[in-house]
């Protein structure tokens, strides 16, 4: 089921300047999100890809956990590397390694949480957002604010080809 939904999702065009296509994938991760206790929110942007906010509301108002994930890509439409392909071992696409890949492990964790009854106390948010790769010139006043409310946060980016875990940047 993971990789059936990271090849959904790597299948979607999501260059940064690709607004329909960041805006595909991001009700493509909307569906993936179906029966979990989230309320979703997409939120329509004029010039990059819709964004999308997923959250649990606490009973109490508690500070919360915020996960992020970029919806967009480096790579154009008409950019070489493109499409899906896998073999015995790896999988290969646009934003495989990236946060695709990423957003994919997130969701199923959630997943597994609800499945075990423990999402709908934990109290995250997680901001899907569309233009990472450019420096998130309209994202970055969200993220601000929501952190303002956050006691932690998890970019849901790979770290290193050798299992290395990004601390910062």
């Amino acid at each position: 089921a993971m990789c059936d939904a990271l090849r959904r999702l790597v299948l979607i065009p999501s260059g940064t300047s690709n607004k329909a296509g960041v805006g595909a994938g991001c009700r493509e991760i909307y569906a993936l999100l179906d029966g979990l206790p989230l309320e979703r929110r997409i939120l329509p942007q004029e010039v990059y890809g819709d964004m999308l906010i997923a959250s649990v509301t606490p009973a109490e108002r508690v500070p919360r956990i915020l996960l992020a994930g970029h919806m967009d890509t480096i790579f154009p439409a008409e950019s070489a590397f493109r499409g899906w392909r896998e073999d015995e071992k790896n999988l290969y696409g646009p934003g495989v390694i990236d946060t695709k890949g990423g957003i994919v492990v997130g969701i199923f964790a959630l997943k597994a949480l609800a499945a075990l009854e423990l999402l709908r106390d934990l109290p995250v948010t997680w901001i899907f957002n569309s233009e990472e790769e450019i420096g998130s010139p309209v994202s970055q006043a969200l993220f601000t604010t929501e952190a303002k409310r956050t006691a932690m946060a998890f970019v849901l980016e790979p770290g290193g080809s050798r299992g290395e875990v990004t601390t910062g940047r």
